[in-house]
């Protein structure tokens, strides 16, 4: 426990090091190596960035009363479900049903490949052929 505890604190310092010439933190190489930045705005996933732009951080905003007729208002919308409300089990049609509305999504929404190329209409196709849909069983 002491081992993993150790390694979890070094890799915390050596990750937040400034890496200067390009050599990674890791290793005693002299040669130049390209630097990995694996999430430069990983501070707006801290909750205490935002707590610190709040003027009253203490301030309640929501009762309970609030927090669950909010709840239930997103819920009615789909952007929430409570545990307890989710199926042990879905039938293929829904399974379907929910594969064919992200996909129709992301095709209504993404027009570009993350390189600036156009994606041409055949790619969805073939895309929507590779979910191979006709293959889940009627249940």
């Amino acid at each position: 426990m002491k081992k993993i505890l150790l390694f979890i604190i070094i890799l915390l310092i050596t990750s937040c090091q400034n890496t200067g010439d390009n050599r990674p933190l890791m290793t005693k190489s002299k040669k130049r190596q390209p630097i990995f930045i694996v999430n430069p705005n990983r501070h707006l996933n801290i909750a205490e960035f935002w707590i610190s732009k709040l003027d009253e951080p203490d301030r309640v905003i929501m009762s309970q009363k609030d927090i669950q007729k909010f709840n239930d208002d997103i819920s009615k919308d789909g952007l929430l479900n409570y545990f307890k409300d989710i199926k042990s089990h879905y039938n293929s049609k829904e399974i379907k049903n929910r594969i064919l509305k992200n996909f129709n999504n992301l095709k209504s929404k993404v027009k570009y490949f993350d390189d600036n190329r156009k994606i041409s209409s055949k790619f969805y196709i073939n895309l929507k052929d590779e979910l191979n849909l006709s293959e889940l069983k009627k249940s």
